[in-house]
C-alpha cells in the first residue's frame, strides 16, 4: 500500500533444496566444484535469493568434508557468497593439468562388467574436465571434441565384434557424431532392448516410492492395497500348485481322446490302453497275449485272467 512503512519480506518454500556437495568427485553423478556453484547460482536467480541468505544455504549444502571445509571460515565470512565459493573453489578446484586428462581419457578402456551407457560417461566425464583446461582460443588441442569422443568410444569397447560392425556403420555414416555411434552400440549388443524392458518395472518402484514418501499418503489405506495384493498372489500360487499335482498324480499315460491304431472293433480303456481280444485283460493286445487256454502244460500258459469290467469306450 502507498505510504505503508511496514517491512517487506520475502518468503522461500522450504522444499527447494541445492544439491548436496561433499568436495571431490568420488563417483559417477558427484557435482564437481564448478558444477555445484553453478547450479547455486541458478536456482538463487530461479528463487529470487536474497544475496544475504545465499551463503547460508550454500553452507547448508555442503556434506561431509567440505562441510568441515565451511566450518573453517569465521561466522561473517560464512554469510558472504562469494567468500564461500571462492573457500571451496580454493580447497577442491580441478587441479589436474591438461596433459594428465587427454592421457587418462586414451587409456580408458570398458571395464569388465561395465555397461555400455556407463562406459560412454565416464569418458564423457574425463574429456569434459579436460576441455575445461583447453582454454587457449589460438591453440586448441582439442579442435574436435565429438569426434575424439567418438573414436575412442568405438576404440575402447571390449566386445570386438561390436566394434567392427560400429566401423562398417561409421564407414556407411561418415559424417555421424558421437550420440548416434552410442545410440548404434545399445541397440547392436542389446542394452537398450534391456533398459526398455526394465523401464516398467523402474517406473513402477518410482510411483511407490513417491506414494510412500508422499506427506499425504493413507498410510491405512496402503498397507490395506498391500495386504490385498499379497492375498491375491497367494492365491494365485496355490491354485498354480493344485494344478501341478493334480497334472502328476492324475494325469493318464494317454490322452482321453487318443486312441491307437488297431482293427475294426477293437476295443480300449478309457485311458486309451488295449483290450486283449483272447484274455479280456487291458494293456497287451491279442497277438502279445501268453495265455491259451488250449495249451495245459505249455511252459507259458497261464490261468485265463477275468474279464476287464471297465468302460470299454470306442
Amino acid at each position: 500500500m502507498p505510504g505503508d512503512d511496514k517491512p517487506q519480506y520475502v518468503v522461500m518454500a522450504t522444499d527447494r533444496k541445492l544439491p548436496q556437495f561433499a568436495g571431490l568427485p568420488s563417483k559417477p553423478g558427484d557435482l564437481s566444484v564448478d558444477a555445484f556453484i553453478l547450479e547455486c547460482k541458478r536456482s538463487f536467480k530461479v528463487w529470487g535469493t536474497p544475496e544475504d541468505q545465499q551463503g547460508f544455504l550454500v553452507g547448508r549444502a555442503c556434506v561431509g568434508e567440505a562441510k568441515a571445509q565451511v566450518q573453517l571460515l569465521s561466522d561473517s565470512d560464512k554469510d558472504d557468497v562469494a567468500i564461500v565459493f571462492t573457500h571451496l573453489r580454493e580447497a577442491y578446484a580441478d587441479k589436474a593439468p591438461f596433459s594428465a586428462l587427454i592421457q587418462a581419457f586414451y587409456a580408458r578402456q570398458q571395464l569388465p562388467g561395465e555397461s555400455i551407457r556407463q562406459y560412454s560417461l565416464a569418458l564423457r566425464t574425463v574429456l569434459r574436465r579436460a576441455s575445461d583446461k583447453d582454454t587457449d582460443a589460438n591453440n586448441k588441442q582439442l579442435p574436435f571434441p565429438d569426434i575424439t569422443l567418438r573414436d575412442k568410444f568405438i576404440a575402447g569397447l571390449r566386445d570386438q565384434a561390436l566394434r567392427k560392425d560400429l566401423l562398417k556403420f561409421l564407414r556407411e555414416k561418415e559424417n555421424s557424431k558421437f550420440k548416434a555411434v552410442r545410440d548404434e552400440a545399445l541397440h547392436l549388443s542389446g542394452e537398450y532392448d534391456e533398459e526398455i524392458r526394465a523401464e516398467p518395472t523402474m517406473r513402477v518402484a518410482m510411483q511407490t516410492a513417491d506414494i510412500h514418501n508422499s506427506p499425504d499418503t493413507n498410510t491405512s489405506s496402503l498397507c490395506a492395497q498391500v495386504a490385498q495384493l499379497t492375498a491375491e498372489l497367494a492365491a494365485m500360487k496355490g491354485q498354480m500348485t493344485q494344478q501341478g499335482a493334480a497334472s502328476q498324480q492324475g494325469a493318464p499315460r494317454f490322452r482321453d481322446s487318443y486312441r491307437p491304431r488297431g482293427r475294426p472293433g477293437d476295443q480300449w480303456t478309457p485311458d486309451g490302453r488295449p483290450i486283449c481280444r483272447k484274455c479280456g485283460g487291458p494293456g497287451h493286445m491279442a497277438r502279445a497275449c501268453f495265455s491259451d487256454p488250449n495249451q495245459g502244460n505249455n511252459m507259458y500258459s497261464n490261468p485265463r485272467p477275468a474279464q476287464y469290467t471297465g468302460n470299454q469306450g470306442n
